[in-house]
């Protein structure tokens, strides 16, 4: 069909359009809905839905109709969840399923009431890709491969969770009995949404760019994996993880400015790692299928299909740049800095060996555990 003489290409563009709409094929994972023109049509469908699609084609699990006209429209929507409308000469009316939320709101501001209408409903846009562990695990490597993705922006270590489980718990002073976690089970659902609202307006200002994805890369938010999934439940949580002796030795040798003060004992980076493990073990039973896990040492060893699966776990489109990401000259702010700067590795992989006459304590309380 492409090749065939004397077919405008208008013509084939409409006929692929109709197949698909017929067919009602998802080509991205947004799916979309519309209706075959007719006389009826107010407005040019495949422009329509191109600008559409343009704004919202990062959305996962939504469906958009999108009608020509009020007469057959709502009705062929089907399933979707937002409904996008001809009601009038330069008028379009939006849907929440089959519920008339605006009517006759103007072409010109009807996509943007339309996002605004996916915001308020459901959070679909709370799209923070949460990174945790404990430091040197390589969640620095993790976050660069994902920030050299067109579509995700790295940022820094929010606060924002652990000031929130602060904030929840009442406590005072030290001797006062905090009530986190217990107290969210007291929490209504519309304060629950609202803490989720308010950390990604309370993140903004770390944020440069217009990209749809962002980056929480705080390593200590694996406490608060319940809490983050409550108050957000569609962000992606990923567990790095690395071998337990490498791991601890790389923290217990880096002198971190604040916050890790767990860091500078070689019996209480040992016994911290156990709970962490202890605490990700509980995750993983409770929310089944919520955490993606990354072996730092599976990273070095398969590393192209390691990033594939991290980049599907985001349900993201795999881009070459991510397996190009010390290419990427956005800053870094933690130790890892300058390795993100080269091509992966291997000499970071049992350095503890080299000093194992020294972390016989440390050694001796992982296997202990482990």
């Amino acid at each position: 069909l492409m090749s065939a003489n004397g077919i405008s290409s208008k013509l084939i563009n409409d006929t692929i359009f109709g197949t698909l709409q017929a067919a009602r094929t998802r080509v991205t994972k947004t799916e979309y809905i519309s209706c075959p023109s007719c006389g009826r049509t107010l407005f040019d469908l495949q422009e329509t839905t191109a600008m559409i699609r343009k704004k919202t084609d990062h959305l996962k699990g939504i469906k958009i109709g999108i009608m020509g006209c009020i007469v057959n429209g709502p009705g062929e929507m089907a399933d979707a969840d937002y409904g996008y409308v001809g009601s009038g000469k330069g008028k379009i009316t939006l849907y929440k399923g089959q519920e008339v939320i605006k009517k006759s709101v103007s072409t010109e501001k009807a996509l943007d009431e339309l996002i605004k209408l996916i915001k308020e409903n459901g959070s679909k846009l709370d799209d923070v890709i949460f990174v945790v562990g404990l430091t040197r695990s390589g969640s620095t490597l993790i976050e660069q491969i994902l920030s050299s993705h067109s579509l995700v922006e790295g940022t820094t270590e929010h606060q924002n969770i652990i000031a929130l489980s602060r904030k929840i718990s009442k406590k005072r002073k030290a001797s006062d009995i905090s009530e986190y976690p217990r107290a969210l089970e007291k929490i209504s659902k519309e304060d629950i949404k609202l803490m989720g609202d308010q950390y990604l307006n309370n993140t903004l200002d770390q944020r440069v760019t217009d990209k749809p994805y962002f980056i929480d890369k705080m390593p200590n938010n694996f406490i608060h994996i319940g809490l983050i999934h409550l108050i957000l439940p569609n962000a992606k949580i990923i567990d790095a993880r690395r071998n337990p002796m490498d791991c601890c030795f790389s923290c217990y040798k880096q002198l971190f400015g604040s916050g890790q003060g767990f860091t500078y004992s070689l019996n209480r980076i040992g016994n911290y790692y156990l709970e962490y493990i202890s605490l990700m073990n509980h995750w993983d039973k409770v929310l089944p299928g919520v955490i993606h896990r990354v072996i730092y040492e599976d990273m070095i060893n398969d590393s192209e299909n390691q990033i594939r699966k991290l980049i599907d776990f985001c349900n993201l489109e795999f881009e070459d740049g991510c397996l190009e990401f010390y290419k990427n000259k956005r800053a870094v702010r933690t130790p890892s800095s300058e390795q993100v700067r080269q091509p992966i590795y291997k000499k970071g992989v049992g350095q503890w060996k080299n000093y194992q006459e020294w972390l016989s304590p440390l050694k001796q309380i992982l296997e202990e555990k482990l």
